[in-house]
């Protein structure tokens, strides 16, 4: 894919060590910018019909490269993966002793791996087991509903490959995620009612059945260089406003590690992992497209773009900049009032009637429909 939308030859990379970190190509040892424009822009119908063509060699092809090249990086980093691992191993055998000491006889049996079915928490999870040499260890599995259909296999795929392990799922059934959309619209950067409605609140549910009010320790693939806000966290943190679920103690053996030392982990290792990450999604977490996650657009679009192009028809009055600027804080609420052609509307600030009138003008010009937002 990259090739196609670089305007390459196909197969013109094949031989080539590509790599990817923090939306930086590396082709051959060398740094790549790509404009997000690129994906922005892509002809996802087109990508679409040139990988079918190119289906069956290209699949041939990028084993036999992929492979190659993977010896070659393993072999290149042997001490740096010696070094992670030690710490990683050390860390998780200290702080299960510690909760050990401190929580008494039983407490063992009250930790968890928070897993997610990506690389972090894949990672994360086969750390602990090997550490604590614990393949019986409870794996907690968030199912928001959102998830990527290869998620979904790959989690099915991972409790296959770990029969021992107690492996839970947390999923909200009562609630259907694009229902609430169309009440309130779909979650913004000031209003994450997703997490609570559709993963820690089940989350929460879980654990309570299982443990009670006891105190548990949960280890999470969370790492610092992930984002801004992540990197204010702490390797280990107790019961305080950071941690989402109270009545735990959250430990991140890979705190510290950068993406390129996760890949290098579960390459030495040979650990099975989700297989959109081998069709180009940096992060296959939830099948809607944020704007930020611009790389992932044409990936969506060509692998999943039925069921994207669906969802996104669905809610593309939600997608355009004013929308999001209202959504965020700086265009107040709205209400739709009846009224077909001459549509009435009701603002909560008058300071922006202006701006809220022109919005949903250009909303009624187009046809859409508008939702409640408070």
């Amino acid at each position: 894919m990259l090739e196609l939308l670089l305007e390459k030859e196909p197969f013109s990379l094949a031989s080539s060590s590509v790599w990817n970190s923090a939306n930086r190509y590396y082709i051959d040892g060398k740094s790549v910018a790509i404009s997000s424009s690129v994906f922005r822009n892509a002809d996802c119908d087109a990508l679409r019909r040139k990988l079918d063509e190119f289906s069956k060699e290209n699949l041939e092809i990028s084993k036999k490269y992929f492979d190659s090249t993977v010896q070659k990086f393993i072999q290149a980093n042997k001490s740096r993966f010696d070094s992670i691992k030690d710490d990683a191993f050390d860390f998780v055998q200290d702080e299960a002793e510690k909760f050990v000491q401190k929580n008494g006889a039983g407490s063992e049996n009250r930790m968890i791996v928070s897993f997610s079915g990506g690389k972090d928490s894949t990672a994360t999870a086969d750390v602990v087991i090997k550490a604590l040499a614990n393949p019986k260890i409870t794996h907690l599995f968030g199912n928001t509903t959102l998830e990527f259909p290869m998620t979904i296999d790959y989690a099915e795929r991972y409790r296959k490959n770990h029969p021992l392990a107690e492996f839970r799922i947390a999923k909200n059934t009562d609630q259907n995620f694009y229902e609430v959309c169309k009440e309130i619209g779909p979650p913004a950067r000031m209003m994450r009612w997703c997490c609570s409605m559709f993963k820690t609140g089940p989350i929460t549910r879980v654990l309570n059945r299982k443990f009670g009010d006891k105190q548990i320790l949960t280890f999470y693939g969370i790492r610092k260089n992930e984002s801004v806000s992540r990197s204010k966290y702490s390797r280990v943190t107790e019961n305080t406003e950071t941690v989402k679920i109270q009545k735990q103690t959250v430990a991140s053996p890979i705190f510290e590690w950068k993406d390129l030392d996760v890949w290098l982990y579960l390459l030495s290792e040979k650990v099975d992992f989700n297989d959109a990450y081998r069709l180009g999604w940096l992060r296959p977490r939830r099948l809607l497209v944020l704007p930020e996650q611009q790389s992932a657009h044409p990936v969506s679009f060509t692998h999943l773009h039925e069921r994207t192009e669906r969802k996104v028809a669905e809610f593309s009055c939600w997608f355009c900049p004013a929308d999001w600027k209202a959504r965020r804080g700086r265009i107040c609420g709205f209400r739709q009032m009846e009224g077909a052609s001459g549509r009435k509307w009701s603002c909560c600030c008058r300071r922006r009637k202006t701006q809220i009138y022109e919005l949903h003008e250009r909303r009624a010009l187009k046809n859409l429909p508008a939702y409640t937002r408070f």
